[in-house]
């Protein structure tokens, strides 16, 4: 039994439920592990800072953090250009987390992941916990008075969000099984945007 699977089985026992890890191609612990030492031998890894007492480490597109017994984040993400958007933004395509460092993915999206663009933009699909996620982003970054917007990518319209009634409004294009959420997305944003 390897390491990674040791881990999953200890946590089955300990309180019986799905491992958040089932998405994003995380269900597989082997693979997993694989992954994180690929990572780990990559020419340009580095740590880019500490969380709770874990090392931050980028490697290429990626940011993960171990403890003792493995992998206990990882956040994949992209440095993208759409049309509709000016200028280019980073998506987080994939979150993973195990727990036990609450507020590390927070920490991670505003000091590591909004700072290389100052633009970020929601993935194309998401789980109930990377909905609730960015509620708390939403909420956040009108605090700290940023701009927000909802995107559509094929009509490439932009409606500034100014307040956080107005998001809830539009919660309802923006998440659902239908295709059409794929083209909704939330950006937040350091700079107003305007129509290209």
């Amino acid at each position: 039994m390897t390491r990674a699977q040791w881990i999953v089985d200890q946590l089955l026992q300990e309180s019986p439920r799905d491992i958040p890890a089932i998405s994003f191609g995380m269900e597989d612990p082997v693979a997993m592990a694989r992954l994180v030492s690929k990572l780990d031998q990559h020419k340009n890894r580095h740590v880019i800072g500490t969380f709770d007492g874990l090392n931050l480490i980028k490697s290429g597109r990626f940011i993960y953090a171990k403890d003792e017994y493995g992998l206990t984040y990882f956040v994949q993400f992209q440095d993208e250009k759409y049309s509709a958007l000016p200028g280019r933004h980073v998506t987080q395509i994939a979150v993973w987390s195990l727990g036990g460092h609450p507020g590390l993915a927070t920490y991670v999206f505003w000091n590591h992941l909004f700072p290389i663009h100052g633009t970020i933009m929601t993935d194309a699909q998401q789980t109930q916990r990377g909905r609730n996620f960015w509620v708390g982003v939403v909420k956040q970054a009108f605090k700290k008075n940023l701009f927000i917007y909802r995107i559509d990518l094929i009509g490439r319209d932009i409606d500034p969000l100014h307040s956080y009634e107005d998001f809830v409004k539009w919660s309802s294009t923006l998440y659902g099984e239908h295709k059409r959420h794929e083209n909704e997305r939330v950006v937040v944003t350091d700079a107003a945007l305007v129509k290209i």
